[in-house]
């Protein structure tokens, strides 16, 4: 290295920038493969989701009107015949006594039937109902894994973003430090040495409102004790969200924080016109 000169020192130079430009280019195209696969994931699951609901929802409901058709049925029949009987025993109790005993034996074991039937009817109803309750934990499942496939898509479009618009080196989610007993957990933190010299402090919400803002503000204000590795760099905040009311929005820009937003599936940081961003203190 000592015998180069000058000019095969930039040569050298030039050709690593290649190579890192090259692989930065690499790494985007993956990157985009990657969100257009979870896109198309998320897509299938919910089509399945929503067909499968469906499905045993329609199920569920013939198999409990028929139920409740044969109840109705055999309740509205056994009521006839204790009518009928209740008829005859009174005319058999005018009549013989004897016959008015044996009537009201044979009309307590209608009753026995008709109360045998009610608590098959009751254990039948109590079965659907807790088919129903495993079909709800099983969509339950469902949504969480689709979930879990929106949430690595969001975590995807936000490292595109650092990356490409804000020049970050380093984008890592779910980042905790430890300070003397305390603890500081961000949702994401993204930084950049050299000429950049800047950090990110990203929270990641599904509804915007009060208590996320004021969360954000806290952890910027703590940032500097918990990162001491990041002091001297410019420090930010990006609070994303997927419903955004509009008070909210502009109460986050009149703060200084960026506000990342859903577009077309994928987060998308607003720049509007006339905003500064706030470099908060570190």
């Amino acid at each position: 290295m000592e015998d180069m000169t000058l000019e095969e020192l930039k040569a050298l130079v030039a050709e690593n920038s290649r190579a890192i430009s090259r692989q930065e280019k690499l790494q985007a195209e993956r990157v985009e493969q990657w969100q257009e696969e979870l896109r198309a994931s998320r897509q299938q699951w919910q089509e399945e989701l929503a067909g499968s609901r469906q499905q045993w929802q329609e199920q569920l409901d013939v198999s409990r009107r028929q139920r409740q058709e044969e109840f109705a049925a055999s309740r509205s029949e056994h009521d006839r015949m204790i009518a009928r009987l209740d008829s005859s025993m009174e005319n058999a109790n005018r009549q013989l006594g004897e016959l008015g005993s044996k009537m009201e034996a044979s009309r307590r074991q209608w009753l026995e039937e008709h109360n045998a039937s009610r608590r098959e009817y009751d254990r039948l109803i109590a079965s659907i109902e807790r088919s129903m309750d495993n079909l709800n934990r099983q969509l339950g499942n469902l949504g969480n894994q689709v979930g879990e496939l929106n949430e690595a898509a969001f975590y995807l479009s936000l490292d595109r973003v650092l990356r490409e618009d804000f020049h970050m080196d380093v984008v890592a989610p779910n980042v905790r430090a430890r300070r003397q007993g305390e603890e500081l957990e961000l949702d994401m933190l993204a930084y950049a040495n050299g000429e950049v010299n800047t950090v990110f402090d990203v929270e990641i919400k599904t509804d915007l409102d009060q208590e996320a803002l004021d969360q954000i503000l806290d952890h910027l204000r703590r940032f500097p004790r918990f990162f001491v590795e990041h002091r001297g760099k410019k420090l930010y905040g990006v609070l994303a969200a997927m419903k955004v009311p509009e008070g909210m929005r502009n109460r986050v820009l009149r703060h200084g924080l960026y506000l990342a937003t859903i577009r077309d599936d994928v987060f998308d940081i607003l720049r509007p016109a006339g905003f500064e961003p706030r470099a908060f203190p570190n």
